[in-house]
């Protein structure tokens, strides 16, 4: 759970880093 927490806190912001993410390909918010 922490691991997912730090990640949301670096690629999950106020602008998004989506094409770098390693969870693209199962999250539903991908913009």
């Amino acid at each position: 759970h922490a691991l997912i927490v730090e990640h949301a806190k670096i690629s999950c912001r106020k602008k998004p880093l989506c094409e770098s993410c390693v969870l693209k390909d199962t999250c539903p918010q991908i913009i």
